[in-house]
């Protein structure tokens, strides 16, 4: 079954961004082929869900571009490693009280992951054997020579 292609313009760059005097809407003024320019309005409240689809649509494009790789999981599923450069953790209330995992990648594009509390309890539980097995792993092998 062939998916339907999906049609548009092409946004070349995103050159600003605002909001309007009442605070309802974003803006973000796009290039478009051609030179033009336009004006996206962004009702604030579909903020939010409007970054999360992106994301997902943009993870869903890098993964079509990119050489998957295993990664053993929950579900062994097929995941696209970043390296990361930094990570901040930090809690959320509007986000129901979930840990917010904030990391930048090398080329400085920040990813957020928000894990409700009974997940983050899992990873941290998990993540001692983790770095131990990669530590085990890095630690020099051979004979050791005595100091005396």
């Amino acid at each position: 079954m062939a998916e339907t292609p999906i049609k548009g313009v092409p946004i070349l760059d995103v050159t600003e961004s605002g909001c309007t005097p009442d605070g309802r809407y974003i803006w973000l003024h796009f290039k478009l082929p051609g030179g033009n320019a336009h004006n996206f309005l962004l009702d604030v409240d579909q903020v939010d869900k409007t970054i999360d689809m992106m994301r997902r649509a943009a993870a869903k494009a890098a993964d079509l571009q990119a050489e998957p790789s295993v990664v053993m999981g929950a579900d062994h599923t097929l995941v696209r490693p970043i390296d990361v450069k930094s990570i901040a953790v930090s809690t959320s209330w509007r986000h129901r009280g979930g840990v917010i995992f904030s990391a930048t990648d090398n080329d400085n594009l920040s990813t957020a992951l928000v894990l409700p509390l009974a997940l983050a309890r899992q990873l941290a539980a998990q993540l001692p054997a983790v770095v131990e097995e990669i530590a085990t792993k890095m630690r020099p092998t051979g004979p050791r020579r005595s100091m005396h």
